[in-house]
């Protein structure tokens, strides 16, 4: 098997961002393999992984999980001093119930937002989801996008009731940043940046779509109107600030 590691993505996913970085972090040798949403299965079922996306395919094995990669590749890292995760227990451990929370309570969330928005302009979208994929997929994809879209809305419940939903989560999740930054330290957990800093950041992209991302994202003027409105408002938070400050700052390309 080739020293380099094969990452299968959704381009935009802001989970692949998360595992992307991870591996430009600790310039991990990976290649990017890209598909549209619904043709990596065939991806993903070919090395035993099942329907989400990240999937890492190394020497070592095939994780097919965000964190799993994370903490893989921070296990190979070379270099100790630039950890993701401490090697103290207890500073480990609110490494990662963070990051947890932001996996879980956070992501979806930032995700169905985004989409309720730009879904309706799913060919504009679609020009992002384009970059890195095969070149088989794109006129597919241009007959099936009304499906595809269906789909989409369907699977993450995307609809008037679901965005406000995640409006609420977002708040919520804003709220504990912000209550731990405002304890004077640089990083979430302390002087350190972790897994959960790194987590916060990738899983905001659908809010922030910060130029350091290792995917290209649309830019803000090409955005809804409506979304917009709501970015505007989040702007102003310093939960939203840090997550783009984490971008300028921390995100290594490969």
């Amino acid at each position: 098997m080739s020293t380099r590691a094969r990452l299968i993505t959704i381009p935009i996913s802001h989970y692949c961002e998360k595992a992307r970085w991870a591996l430009d972090f600790h310039h991990f040798p990976y290649d990017e393999e890209a598909h549209f949403p619904g043709f990596h299965f065939r991806a993903t079922f070919g090395v035993g992984a099942k329907r989400t996306v990240p999937v890492l395919v190394t020497q070592d094995g095939v994780f097919a999980d965000s964190t799993d990669i994370l903490t893989y590749v921070d296990r190979a890292a070379s270099s100790s001093s630039s950890r993701l995760y401490p090697e103290d227990a207890a500073k480990r451990k609110a490494v990662e119930e963070l990051e947890d929370f932001f996996d879980e309570k956070y992501g979806p969330h930032t995700r169905r937002l985004a989409y309720f928005h730009v879904l309706p302009q799913f060919r504009r979208l679609s020009g992002y989801m384009a970059r890195g994929t095969p070149a088989y997929e794109a006129p597919i994809v241009s007959v099936v996008g009304p499906a595809l879209v269906f789909a989409m809305k369907r699977s993450l419940a995307i609809d008037a009731a679901g965005a406000q939903r995640s409006r609420q989560k977002i708040e919520e999740a804003f709220r504990r940043v912000e209550e731990r930054l405002a304890r004077g330290t640089r990083y979430l957990t302390g002087d350190t940046f972790t897994a959960a800093d790194l987590t916060f950041a990738a899983l905001s992209t659908p809010l922030t779509f910060p130029a350091e991302a290792g995917a290209p994202l649309p830019k803000m003027e090409e955005l809804p109107s409506a979304f917009r409105e709501d970015l505007a408002a989040y702007a102003k938070r310093p939960a939203f600030q840090y997550a783009q400050r984490l971008f300028r700052e921390e995100r290594r390309s490969r």
